[in-house]
């Protein structure tokens, strides 16, 4: 029975979800877990923060909501008497994207795909690697919840299916483009991160030489691994817009292109160029002939007219060139092999999850496997590749899941692509969702993108509006 009036509407809509009674149930004991050692009036008002994201705002903006959130928030700051961490953050955020995945009103069903059944094999084996290999303690237990609570992002995407796909690429264009103002900031003002502490920061370079700004992502490799994504499902904005939104989303674009240049992250802005190549030959495959001609003439002007002039100045040096740079993410990855390959098991299932960070400063306690202590530097500093990582810690069947994710989500949103004549809309977005996971996968060759809490969140996004689309597309083709 109807009760006639709004909150009537709003209280019989919430009846009907009864999955939210569990599911806020299942959100306090996570946040007990996660906040453990914070108190019980904290963990409390942690669990209830997400809830009130779902009571606050309605049905069609608590996916925008998460998504503006995770893109602006320093999130790795400890807040407040109760020291509010990094993983609790995380656990905020993608709750909050959980939570709008069940309440949608109007959403296609879930049918799974190949793209959801590898997420879910990642997932799987991730719990069975910390079964495995642990190492058994509450921290380690946590560590596995705070890295997958983000893929919750996933979940409401493919719950949303196409309802909010612009929207979302608004709330992506206009999130990176706040984000980019902090690294100018930082970058031409301060000359020292403005949201972490200076003395930890790990890009401030020596003194006189270029400061790399990273603002509210705590790293620019972070920084620009986001920033592209984002830029990249602009440009489905752009292609689909006209007058004052187009001249304002060319705004926006310039200034997010601009704060990913000055991060100076090479492989960041590599992973961007493909994806922009990637996008054209999905949006316009005619001029992708065009794109590649002037691309290769502004090369050509670059390296004879441009390059003599800069190749002297110490910003290019530091930012650019950055002797020795590339060697020692090498000499990483040959340190790496020798573990990955000392034992069958290793080379299949790897040394488990999070196994890098036992013995790690910041990391979990306890001492690290034998091999790995004899490789300090990895454990330090980290391999500087997701797929090497990846491989150290959940070996061949990791890496094969989390490539069966990835570059799944971008064969299904291009077969999306090719499948849909009349809908320049949907065509569009399906491009930019798979251009910015194209990006990603870039950038995963030089960093450790699926443990960014905002790159991971972002990804996960796009990947299940890309899953999502698929079958959108699929059943009105039909």
């Amino acid at each position: 029975m109807r009760l006639g009036t709004a909150a009537g509407d709003y209280l019989d809509s919430v009846r009907r979800q009864k999955w939210l009674i569990g599911l806020g149930a299942l959100s306090v004991c996570l946040a007990w877990l996660i906040s453990q050692g914070g108190g019980l009036r904290f963990a409390i008002v942690l669990a209830l923060l997400p809830m009130a994201v779902v009571v606050l705002a309605p049905n069609n903006n608590r996916l925008l909501v998460g998504t503006a959130m995770v893109l602006v928030l320093p999130w790795w700051y400890a807040l407040g008497s109760a020291q509010l961490k990094v993983y609790v953050v995380t656990s905020v955020l993608a709750t909050t994207a959980l939570l709008n995945a069940g309440v949608v009103q109007d959403r296609i069903p879930w049918r799974f795909n190949f793209v959801d059944l590898a997420l879910i094999g990642l997932l799987a084996a991730t719990v069975l690697s910390l079964a495995a290999f642990g190492p058994y303690s509450p921290q380690s237990v946590r560590g596995v919840i705070s890295w997958a609570l983000p893929l919750g992002f996933f979940a409401a995407a493919r719950a949303l299916g196409g309802r909010q796909w612009r929207s979302v690429c608004w709330v992506l264009l206009i999130g990176g483009t706040v984000a980019s103002m902090p690294l100018f900031y930082e970058f031409f003002v301060l000359h020292h991160p403005l949201f972490g502490s200076p003395t930890t920061y790990l890009w401030s370079g020596e003194p006189g030489s270029l400061f790399r700004p990273a603002g509210s992502f705590g790293g620019p490799p972070e920084a620009v691994t986001v920033l592209s994504m984002t830029t990249l499902c602009g440009l489905s904005l752009l292609v689909t817009s006209t007058g004052v939104h187009r001249f304002f989303i060319w705004l926006c674009l310039g200034i997010s292109v601009a704060g990913m240049v000055v991060t100076f992250t090479r492989a960041g802005l590599i992973g961007f160029a493909v994806g922009v190549m990637i996008f054209v030959a999905l949006w316009r495959p005619a001029a992708l002939g065009r794109l590649t001609f002037g691309l290769a003439a502004v090369s050509t002007v670059f390296l004879l007219a441009v390059l003599p002039q800069i190749a002297s100045k110490t910003w290019y040096e530091g930012g650019v060139v950055r002797h020795g740079n590339f060697a020692s993410r090498q000499d990483r990855w040959k340190t790496a092999w020798p573990v990955i390959t000392n034992s069958t098991d290793h080379l299949v299932f790897g040394h488990g999850f999070n196994s890098l960070l036992v013995g790690h400063p910041g990391g979990l306690p306890g001492e690290p496997q034998a091999d790995l202590a004899a490789a300090p530097i990895l454990i330090k500093e980290s391999p500087h590749s997701q797929y090497v990582r990846t491989l150290l810690e959940q070996g061949i069947v990791g890496l094969v899941l989390v490539l069966a994710w990835l570059v799944g989500s971008v064969a299904t949103a291009a077969a999306a692509v090719r499948r849909t004549t009349d809908d320049d809309e949907t065509r569009a977005f399906l491009a930019g969702c798979a251009a910015g996971v194209v990006s990603f996968l870039v950038v995963s060759l030089a960093d450790d993108g699926l443990r960014e809490v905002p790159s991971l969140a972002i990804v996960a996004l796009l990947s299940g509006f890309a899953a999502a689309g698929s079958q959108r597309v699929i059943r009105d083709s039909a």
